[in-house]
């Protein structure tokens, strides 16, 4: 399978030829050009990313469908996260598509989030052996990681205000209740505290 600037083609091996496969484009444009393709094993068909379009291509029964959620996005690069999502990178920031349950997040660049996506044109995604995502934009690598040991958590989640605070110490008394001191004062937690 080729992703031309004409659209989607199948190379035949035996005939080296190419035939092309039609997608069902709802508005015409001079050129269908496919940015970007992806296998998808667990649901058997080929992801087809274009300048407007998402489309899912079943080989066995060469059935297209349209994924109308993405209409007018271009999208310039497809993987699969750990939970086979399918995250898709686009001019408008990345979305994760979980195709199953038609839910669709949007990630973009917040200058206020230094984890955020560091710009919203997300070239390329590499997802790595150890399931972590790597999104390279316009103005650097965003990295998604896939760690299970260890959960961030912004001392605002705990306190509800937006001060900082140095943690030089961390208690945890006789009745599990976790002290954690600072450059900013003394915070306290229960054990039923999320």
């Amino acid at each position: 399978y080729v992703g031309t600037y004409n659209g989607l083609c199948y190379l035949n091996s035996t005939s080296s030829t190419f035939q092309r496969i039609e997608l069902p484009v709802l508005f015409a444009k001079n050129n269908l050009l496919v940015n970007s393709l992806l296998e998808d094993p667990i649901r058997h068909c080929i992801w087809v990313g274009t300048e407007g379009y998402l489309f899912k291509y079943y080989p066995e029964t060469k059935k297209v469908e349209q994924i109308s959620l993405f209409a007018g996005n271009s999208i310039k690069s497809l993987a699969l996260d750990l939970n086979q999502n399918l995250l898709l990178g686009t001019d408008n920031g990345l979305y994760v598509y979980n195709s199953d349950k038609n839910v669709v997040k949007h990630v973009v660049h917040d200058s206020r989030y230094g984890k955020s996506l560091t710009n919203n044109i997300v070239w390329s995604i590499f997802v790595d052996k150890n399931k972590n995502a790597w999104f390279g934009t316009d103005y650097g690598v965003s990295l998604l990681k896939n760690n299970k040991t260890y959960r961030y958590v912004p001392i605002s989640q705990i306190t509800g205000i937006g001060d900082g605070n140095q943690l030089q110490a961390i208690y945890k008394d006789s009745r599990n209740n976790f002290w954690y001191g600072g450059t900013n004062g003394l915070i306290f937690t229960a054990p039923n505290a999320k």
